[in-house]
């Protein structure tokens, strides 16, 4: 029954996202869409790749890039504590983003504290500042902020789940994201072993598959 609700809860957060695109396209246009949803091609406003090129996904170093929670504890995304780690990419208003979230809740449950989950609030001041430098996006969604990521993720996740907001959207290139839901799993070496774009859509069993895979390396 609460999944159910929640189902419902996403459907209409689903139908806010696509109001809130349809407000992006109205102002700023098809090119913000594409930015937005990850079609970019290569580089981002700021002419900075977000996009990792075919074949080279996983290569860069996560180790080093030192982050702070919601709640102000220092972590390293690649540092996983030698288990696997469940990396999800939200914004509050994107209703698959609520889906994503639902789905590596489901996938998670069976390993217990064998595996952790990091989420990632993408939409935030420095994209906007980016995104602003080059589109108009007078009408776009506000940032998330602390209180409206916990929030969500308390709803559609787990609430025990660490959480970031990547303020300045260095984690966005670090990962080379294009869609502002993404999921990506790493393994006990931090090391990226499997990335599903847009996460609303990654498979609950394709997700603990590559947990259990993780588990094993």
């Amino acid at each position: 029954m609460a999944r159910a609700k929640d189902i419902r809860g996403a459907r209409r957060d689903r139908r806010a996202g696509y109001i809130a695109i349809a407000i992006l396209v109205a102002c700023c246009g098809l090119p913000l869409l594409l930015v937005i949803t990850g079609i970019l091609g290569g580089q981002g406003p700021s002419g900075q790749p977000l996009a990792i090129p075919a074949g080279q996904a996983g290569t860069y170093d996560l180790k080093n890039l030192v982050v702070r929670t919601v709640d102000g504890e220092e972590l390293a995304i690649g540092d996983t504590g030698g288990k696997p780690r469940v990396l999800v990419a939200v914004a509050t208003w994107c209703g698959t983003c609520a889906a994503a979230l639902m789905s590596v809740r489901e996938a998670v449950k069976q390993f217990g504290d064998n595996v952790s989950v990091i989420v990632i609030g993408v939409w935030s001041e420095g994209l906007i500042r980016e995104l602003s430098r080059q589109y108009n996006l007078a009408g776009a969604p506000q940032p998330d902020t602390p209180e409206s990521l916990k929030s969500f993720v308390e709803r559609f996740g787990d609430p025990k789940w660490k959480i970031v907001l990547d303020s300045d959207a260095k984690i966005l290139r670090a990962l080379g994201l294009r869609y502002i839901d993404a999921v990506v799993v790493l393994n006990k070496k931090g090391e990226e072993i499997y990335r599903a774009e847009p996460g609303g859509y990654a498979k609950v069993s394709d997700i603990a598959k590559a947990i259990e895979k993780a588990l094993k390396l």
